[in-house]
């Protein structure tokens, strides 16, 4: 009778642990929808229909309901949930400062899909993302909400933003939804998938005239066809040298802009390549001190409607727009994340994570959108359960090494 009761009383246990199991990820998921949802309309011309202060409020209960499946579910021990507790102390700072919540929101909602599926959150984003593009695409087009147009700069191109607030926004969407797309796909993709990458990325660049994201997302495709050998390289290559590689690319993204000198031949020939990016850049070093927590820094940029004329000046390269606008402590922790995921994927040999790392990384460089949760989604694998993308390593070089051969 004493076993049975015990066996019983286990029994119940794990009944319960489920049950929390299961509270604690729809918690997380509605969340998560509700986050993206709120941050992705913001970035439209559909926030000029609705209360925005009504989004804001959206975003902060988003974030409530992760820090109480942080507290009640995820059983950090007593210090470590200090320590975090300290760290969410100073992002907010950082951010109150900055008047930009990107950072602390991105934060709790990392730390929020401990031990989650990563293919679960992936998917739900992925969908969540791209049904609330296609019905901002066809309420433009309907009339419903303002289809804004732009000109290019010393040419007759008409750029298209369907929706939302800039063509170059419009772009990043669409290249993070066909990067995640391969990702799940362990960038396997079929050839219905390379005809439909390909048409997409030709549209998008008709009317967006984005040349960088139409760039990267060739890559992705590019990286679809050459997937076993660029494994095969990861494999070889030393993870060290690769998060080495990784801040290399991120400082020289800053040394660029900080050093620039506008009649120097060879940074006007990157400027150009990179639409002027570093002058504006080299204006943030100019004008601001590099602050420990945070500062404001007043910027207006092309999107959305301007009733007269304004000064343009954006920071668009995500790594100085944290550095400058977070901080310098915010700074380290985000450049310690990035070593964090690549060193996390390389030895749990989840080559299509670490991948899709290298392009988030390439992307930041240009585009500001890299605390943006309904852009990246990548960072919520830090800490929650990748073994979805966990290859093979030796049947995987033997298939590449075959392939060689051939």
């Amino acid at each position: 009778m004493g076993k049975w009761l015990k066996k019983t009383a286990g029994l119940k246990e794990l009944l319960d642990s489920k049950k929390a199991s299961r509270i604690a990820e729809y918690m997380y998921m509605v969340a998560l929808v509700c986050y993206s949802l709120a941050t992705f309309l913001n970035a439209t011309m559909i926030k000029e229909h609705i209360n925005t202060g009504l989004l804001f409020n959206i975003v902060e209960i988003s974030g409530m309901l992760v820090i109480l499946k942080i507290i009640f579910f995820d059983n950090w021990k007593p210090k470590e949930l200090l320590i975090l507790v300290l760290l969410g102390i100073i992002f907010w700072q950082a951010c109150q400062t900055a008047y930009d919540f990107t950072l602390f929101y991105y934060f709790v909602l990392t730390l929020g899909a401990k031990n989650l599926d990563v293919k679960t959150l992936f998917k739900t984003s992925l969908v969540t993302i791209s049904v609330a593009l296609i019905v901002t695409i066809l309420a433009a087009q309907l009339g419903f909400i303002d289809n804004l147009t732009f000109g290019r700069r010393g040419t007759a191109t008409v750029r298209y933003a369907l929706g939302v607030i800039y063509p170059t926004d419009l772009a990043a969407r669409v290249f993070y939804l066909m990067l995640f797309y391969a990702v799940l796909k362990k960038f396997r993709l079929s050839i219905t998938d390379y005809i439909s990458y390909l048409a997409i990325t030709v549209m998008v660049y008709t009317l967006t005239d984005t040349r960088l994201d139409a760039l990267l997302m060739l890559l992705v495709i590019i990286t679809g066809v050459l997937y076993k050998y660029i494994v095969k390289a990861l494999i070889y290559i030393n993870d060290k040298i690769i998060g080495s590689l990784i801040a290399l690319f991120v400082f020289v993204n800053l040394l660029l802009a900080y050093f620039f000198v506008p009649t120097n031949p060879f940074f006007s020939l990157i400027n150009k390549m990179l639409s002027w990016r570093l002058v504006y850049g080299n204006l943030a070093f100019k004008n601001y001190n590099v602050p420990l927590l945070g500062q404001f820094i007043p910027q207006t940029g092309n999107g959305g409607i301007h009733t007269g004329p304004f000064n343009y000046f954006f920071i668009d390269s995500s790594f100085i727009r944290v550095l400058m606008m977070h901080g310098f402590v915010a700074f380290v922790c985000v450049i310690s994340l990035l070593l964090f995921l690549s060193h996390r994927f390389l030895s749990k040999k989840a080559y299509a994570l670490e991948i899709a790392l290298f392009f988030v990384v390439l992307s930041s460089a240009i585009d500001q959108h890299m605390l943006e949760i309904s852009y990246n989604i990548l960072f919520v694998a830090a800490l929650a359960d990748i073994s979805y993308w966990v290859e093979d390593r030796q049947s995987l070089s033997g298939n590449v090494e075959k392939s060689v051969n051939k």
